[in-house]
């Protein structure tokens, strides 16, 4: 199911982007608040040809694209029920409209960036602060970050939001946080949403692990470099106190035949994935059977029981390893 909505929420955010280059808003009927039901999120199968043509052309989309008029990007009826295709919902969906620089403030109550309420500068970035929201209701099946209908303008204004129905997905949570940040400037870019970790496949979020692990077993664990403090300052957030009592005793009694591991400390984790990964095929069958397949019962594996250990090390990383060359595919746009 979680990889049915990242899908239905990224083509999301390749109409919305897409839109944005002509100049071009979404007009919609917007569901009822909660009513899971009512949403229904658009087919996989329907959706393949429109995402291939769609990410082909979506950085120049992106680099060209003009702000969108905030009347409205809402999740709707007509955007999320049944459809034929992804680009009939398009068609029926858009309509022209006047720019935003040209009347500040118009869109729907309780979607509006916080820019755009107290008739500041107004730039693309509010069409992000929109997409977190609907982001938001996308994920939940009808919740509003901001709260109730007669609460959400005020609450906008005041950065008062409430993720707590995303708290167990992680990166959600991150993703959504950083485009309803009250500061425009800090929000990312939409090419920097879709490099998020949010939307990696199971194969790439375990090559980024097993790349970080690498990338630390070159610093020297007695002089505690820069990026080794960091890494473990997050162990409490990334492993919860001590990994061992997380996994299963048949995998620990595999690890413990060939070294010895701290328990408390990230980066043996990660090594402890790396080389189980790298050395999949010579596990005995019963651990291969613990672990399940690479790469996505293998990533699940370790991700049930550490949920927030790729989001932690992911912003590590994003901090001191940024300009390195074999992080630019994982990092290169992101804002943290």
């Amino acid at each position: 199911m979680a990889s049915y909505i990242t899908l239905c929420i990224f083509i999301l955010l390749i109409i919305v982007t897409q839109f944005s280059s002509h100049g071009g808003a979404l007009e919609i009927n917007e569901v009822e608040e909660g009513d899971a039901e009512s949403v229904k999120l658009i087919s996989p199968h329907d959706s393949g040809v429109f995402i291939s043509e769609a990410v082909k052309d979506l950085p120049s989309v992106i680099d060209h694209g003009k702000q969108l008029s905030k009347r409205d990007e809402l999740p709707t009826s007509s955007f999320l029920a049944p459809l034929n295709t992804p680009c009939n919902v398009a068609t029926r969906s858009v309509h022209r409209k006047r720019d935003i620089r040209d009347e500040k403030g118009i869109g729907s109550s309780g979607w509006r960036a916080p820019e755009q309420l107290l008739d500041g500068r107004q730039t693309r970035a509010v069409d992000l602060f929109s997409l977190g929201c609907v982001l938001f209701f996308c994920i939940t099946g009808g919740k509003h970050p901001f709260g109730a209908d007669y609460e959400r303008d005020g609450n906008i204004v005041n950065s008062r939001y409430d993720l707590f129905p995303i708290e167990d997905m992680p990166e959600a949570a991150d993703l959504v946080t950083r485009l309803l940040d009250s500061a425009a400037d800090r929000r990312p870019k939409a090419t920097e949403v879709l490099q998020h970790p949010f939307f990696w496949s199971s194969e790439k979020r375990l090559s980024f692990l097993r790349e970080a692990s690498d990338r630390v077993e070159l610093e020297n664990r007695e002089q505690q470099s820069d990026l080794l403090q960091a890494l473990e300052s997050v162990g409490s957030l990334a492993i919860g106190g001590t990994w061992d009592g997380k996994l299963d005793s048949g995998f620990l009694e595999n690890i413990g035949r060939y070294r010895r591991y701290k328990f408390d400390s990230v980066r043996d984790l990660l090594r402890v994935i790396r080389n189980k990964l790298n050395h999949y095929r010579e596990l005995p069958n019963s651990v291969q059977e613990l672990l399940g397949t690479v790469p996505e019962g293998f990533e699940n594996y370790f991700r049930s029981r550490f949920p927030r250990l790729l989001i932690e090390v992911y912003k590590v990383f994003s901090q001191h390893c940024f300009d390195e060359e074999c992080f630019k595919k994982y990092l290169r746009n992101c804002t943290i």
